[in-house]
């Protein structure tokens, strides 16, 4: 009984400052007074937007083949929050796992959705990008993108699709997730490094690309689609940034 009032006050506690955060956030958004190619303009702080060179999201098209490491999924089952950020859904598991590249160890953090995807694979664009938001030991981070093509019904995204928040700032909480069933059964992946694709448009991020897709049905698009219009910044030059394949 401790520990449930615990892990509840620590809940609340995060809630507190996330509505803090959206209550400060500068209007910004994909579209064209607020949009990305406006960032910079919006605050100081975004000044990267436009001064960067090693920004997201690129189109992959020169990637090397190399024996990369496996990617190995340790992310523990739980129990999530469903979260509208007025930008798109985000889901933050209570109890959150890690994954591994070789050596390197990545605590998974939280999961947020684009429509359609931002990267791009021989230009190519996905209906839809789940993205994994992962941080190293270190602090450095790091996520995994899982695209999404049409096809079947996808089981794992009708559990948050048929309870999406109504508004903005607006909380739910789910049954057990665990994030391993959002990837496809082949883990080869696309290894670079980037940027976040919203402002402040910090640089340094490393990304894995699954290179197979995942199916959701153009019911499911539909819905995500309503709720949540284009949220995709535009592609940014690669500038001949090292791209790698590996499984």
């Amino acid at each position: 009984m401790k520990f449930h009032l615990v892990h509840v006050m620590v809940f609340l506690l995060g809630l507190s400052l996330c509505t803090k955060a959206y209550s400060n956030d500068r209007t910004w958004s994909n579209a064209a007074a607020t949009g990305a190619e406006r960032w910079a303009e919006l605050d100081p702080a975004f000044a990267l937007c436009r001064s960067g060179k090693l920004h997201s999201p690129i189109n992959i098209d020169t990637a090397a083949p190399t024996e990369q490491s496996k990617l190995n999924l340790n992310y523990l089952s739980s129990p999530s929050t469903l979260l509208h950020n007025g930008h798109n859904l985000n889901i933050s598991p209570y109890s959150k796992g890690w994954i591994s590249v070789g050596p390197d160890i990545f605590d998974f953090k939280s999961v947020y959705f684009h429509t359609p995807s931002e990267v791009q694979i021989n230009s190519q664009r996905f209906p839809l990008a789940v993205y994994l938001e992962h941080r190293s030991q270190a602090g450095k981070p790091m996520m995994v993108a899982i695209l999404f093509e049409i096809g079947a019904k996808n089981s794992v995204l009708e559990k948050f699709l048929s309870s999406i928040p109504a508004q903005r700032g607006d909380v739910l909480t789910l049954g057990s997730f665990d994030a391993t069933q959002l990837y496809p059964a082949l883990r080869d992946y696309h290894d670079f490094i980037g940027s976040m694709t919203t402002q402040p448009c910090s640089e340094g991020m490393r990304l894995l690309v699954m290179t197979t897709p995942v199916q959701l049905s153009e019911a499911q698009l539909s819905t995500l689609q309503l709720a949540f219009p284009k949220s995709t910044r535009p592609d940014q030059p690669s500038n001949n940034r090292t791209l790698q394949v590996g499984g």
